[in-house]
């Protein structure tokens, strides 16, 4: 007990400290491509922007967010567990807590040692790797926290390029020792620098080269020494090895191999078979075998292993190693009316003996099955799939049965058993019917005594129609001064979405129709893709926007949303103050104060005589401030005007006209 403690602490001390080291955004070269880290806190009320620069423009490459359901996360972790490095190893269940944690708190660190894996940060909406950046370049990378009219910048990294970090921790040998036939080996972690994990390496003792095993590796400590230790139950006796060991940062960048760690591998025979009484009975009432043994009298013996199977000639699978002392065993992994045998092998230091005598058990049926499964939901998601969901009542339920009708047909056993020890079970159905109607579905549970429960409701699903979800929370506004409309990702709620079409009206302001409903996107916008940047918009409009979902075939098109708009302001720049005009010799000056409006781009001086339209005189640069008429004729009186202009076109209102007789 006091070893599992320090193991413990000594692991959460290296993993947790490399996890705190990562709390802060950060963005660095893994790899396989650029890995970007956002930060901590979980995208739930808003999306973290990510986006590249090569060379002059930024080019969006992710907008992230948290995952809208427990089966998206564990989906995306396991994806990404087995595409990239992570630290600690997940299966499902670890991802189902992690996901439980995550949504029930706001920042990443909540999903406990887990929250240092890259598979954790990508499938949770923090993290995310570039692997389309190209080898040896070097970009920035900008992240913002983007929400519907509301845009902030949060970080920008420069000169991040792949490939080129590496580990920079520090190993060296420690000890080894072999215990039940099983290599035990230490190496002393001098210098942890980065280190998130490492990989084990064996080769033959001066025969070859070192090659990748399988082993389990934990931290420990003697004294004040850190240890990084590997288990290696695949050794052989007799023979000779070098262990090595190479450390892993948290993105998968290796360091330098260790020196080797050498095993001499001999000892002669000291222990003969003598497992005497091998015998089985059946506990009904916790549905386990048990089975006993005479106590050993061979003193050279360290440890006894049990090895089961459900063929007597078959391929005998290790069950446990236990203490010489022990005389008993309880197997509750068992099944009622299925007979099992088992071996019994003896291990000395350096060897093991003959299997022993094999002997059957049969655990007997005793459970009844009063209960039917509960809730079942059937539903369509497309035109050819039906997705059913249903809760497990009963502790011992070993698995399932789907039972189908047509139409006003009985349901019958349509489906293999469905083994399952979740909660919430799904089920996904395929249409084979080309006739209109319905399927009618039920499901009955199996429990550990084999023993059939009685239908569950009845559930009807239309096979007639093709169904496309309709695109929802279609939101448009600014983002980082760009119209930029997004949505929901309808992916997640139906495979069949390949894409989107979004579509627009304009309306000027005087709310006359500019143009109608038109299809905004020449190609096809991609499933994963949920947003789009209008940057085709003039001022002074309002644009209403919809978007519909595309099927398998991109004649498939789904109903269109419910229209948003945004309307874009009209801007009137400021005009030029204190215009005066006044007779100069033989020419007419005209002066003004410069307008202090940044968006002005250029004056215009528009002149008129009495009861004529004005015509533009002449165009200046937004920082004059007087114009000189050189082409009045005497008797003749002037009316000036003058004017700025936005560099969008737009001209601030006419002032009153400044008079002027020419003498």
């Amino acid at each position: 007990m006091h070893m599992k403690k320090i193991v413990f602490i000594i692991y959460g001390v290296l993993v947790i400290l490399n996890a705190n080291a990562q709390t802060k955004a950060f963005a660095s070269c893994a790899p396989q491509g650029n890995f970007i880290f956002c930060g901590m806190q979980l995208p739930k009320s808003f999306q973290y922007l990510i986006e590249r620069k090569e060379q002059s423009n930024w080019d969006t490459i992710a907008l992230l967010s948290f995952p809208e359901s427990k089966e998206a996360f564990i989906a995306d972790a396991l994806h990404f567990q087995n595409r990239y490095y992570n630290a600690i190893a997940m299966d499902e269940n670890d991802a189902w807590k992690v996901w439980k944690k995550l949504n029930d708190y706001s920042v990443l660190d909540s999903g406990y040692a887990y929250a240092i894996n890259t598979c954790v940060k990508i499938a949770s909406g923090t993290g995310f790797m570039d692997v389309k950046a190209k080898k040896g370049v070097k970009y920035q990378y900008r992240v913002s926290q983007i929400q519907i009219d509301k845009s902030k910048e949060l970080y920008t990294f420069k000169d991040i390029s792949y490939p080129g970090a590496q580990c920079n921790a520090k190993l060296i040998p420690f000890s080894i020792n072999v215990i039940d036939q099983i290599v035990n080996a230490d190496f002393h972690l001098l210098e942890d620098g980065n280190m998130a994990g490492c990989q084990v390496f064996r080769a033959y003792y001066l025969r070859s080269a070192p090659a990748p095993i399988e082993a389990q590796i934990t931290f420990t400590k003697d004294g004040l020494k850190n240890l990084v230790s590997i288990r290696d139950e695949h050794a052989l006796p007799k023979i000779a090895y070098s262990y090595y060991l190479v450390p892993m940062d948290p993105l998968g960048n290796p360091g330098n191999m260790s020196e080797p760690l050498n095993l001499y591998n001999s000892e002669p025979k000291t222990i003969q078979a003598s497992v005497n009484g091998l015998k089985s009975k059946s506990l009904n009432e916790e549905a386990a075998i048990e089975i006993s043994w005479n106590p050993l009298k061979d003193k050279d013996v360290i440890s006894i292993e049990i090895f089961k199977s459900d063929i007597y000639d078959g391929n005998y699978k290790k069950l446990i190693s236990l203490s010489p002392s022990e005389t008993k065993y309880i197997d509750r992994s068992v099944e009622p009316i299925k007979t099992y045998y088992y071996s019994m092998v003896l291990n000395g230091k350096f060897e093991r003996s003959i299997p022993s005598a094999r002997v059957s058990a049969m655990l007997e049926a005793s459970e009844p099955n009063d209960m039917p499964p509960q809730n079942l939901r059937a539903g369509r998601i497309n035109n050819k799939i039906v997705m059913l969901t249903w809760n497990r009542v009963e502790e011992r339920t070993r698995g399932y049965y789907i039972y189908r009708g047509f139409n006003n047909d009985m349901p019958e056993k349509y489906s293999p058993l469905i083994l399952s020890d979740s909660n919430t079970i799904s089920y996904i159905d395929t249409i084979t019917s080309n006739e209109s109607g319905y399927y009618s579905y039920a499901v009955v549970d199996v429990n550990t005594s084999y023993r059939i429960s009685a239908l569950s409701n009845i559930e009807k699903v239309s096979i007639d129609e093709t169904i496309l979800p309709m695109v929802s929370n279609l939101k448009v506004g600014k983002i980082n001064g760009q119209v930029t409309v997004i949505w929901d990702n309808m992916r997640m709620k139906s495979n069949q979405v390949t894409g989107y079409h979004l579509y627009k009206k304009i309306v000027d302001e005087e709310g006359n129709m500019v143009s109608d409903w038109q299809q905004v996107n020449k190609e096809k916008i991609s499933y994963d893709k949920n947003m789009y940047i209008d940057l085709n918009l003039k001022e002074g409009q309002s644009v209403y926007y919809s978007a519909a979902c595309v099927g398998l075939t991109d004649s498939i098109i789904g109903d269109q949303s419910m229209p948003v708009v945004f309307t874009i302001n009209q801007f009137v720049p400021s005009p030029p103050l204190n215009v005066q005009a006044y007779q100069n010799g033989d020419a007419v000056s005209v002066l003004w104060n410069k307008p202090i409006d940044e968006q002005v781009d250029k004056i215009k001086v528009y002149r008129a005589l009495k009861n004529d339209e004005p015509q533009v005189l002449t165009t200046l640069s937004a920082v004059s401030a007087e114009y000189v008429d050189k082409s009045v004729k005497k008797g003749n009186t002037y009316f000036y005007f003058v004017v700025s202009e936005s560099k969008s076109g737009i001209q601030s209102r006419y002032p009153e006209a400044i008079g002027v007789k020419v003498n």
